[in-house]
């Protein structure tokens, strides 16, 4: 149903990726050019002050975290540096699209299951804190 259903147009995955690329990414890459912008120009000490996970990555493994917004953590919001704080959150919505890509939502059961496993981990990242 997410991917066209709701215009009453059957869309193929690859133009349901596509969309989805487009609405994320152009904009996330010009918020974490403007974050190495403010740290370069203003200095990390002055940035950390603002948000304690801007900085500059420096490992290639937080490079490509930090290009591709994919953090690879149960708590994505954990895991430091994120030139975009906020796009811990956009980690989930990715992860929700390549399940809804895969099927996941194809039978009652398999939305049951879903919902259930949700609603776990929610409760349990309250639990971690």
């Amino acid at each position: 149903m997410l991917k066209g259903q709701l215009q009453g147009e059957n869309k193929t995955d690859a133009w349901f990726a596509t969309d989805r690329f487009l609405r994320l990414y152009p904009q996330y890459w010009v918020a974490a050019l403007l974050s190495i912008f403010l740290v370069v120009n203003l200095g990390p000490e002055v940035v950390l002050g603002f948000h304690k996970s801007i900085y500059i990555p420096v490992s290639i493994e937080n490079i490509l975290h930090n290009f591709f917004m994919v953090f690879t953590a149960w708590f994505p919001n954990t895991l430091n540096p994120r030139l975009v704080p906020p796009t811990w959150a956009l980690t989930v919505e990715i992860f929700f699209y390549l399940l809804i890509c895969l099927g996941i939502s194809k039978t009652l059961f398999r939305v049951k299951v879903w919902l259930f496993f949700s609603l776990c981990y929610v409760a349990l990242s309250y639990v971690a804190g």
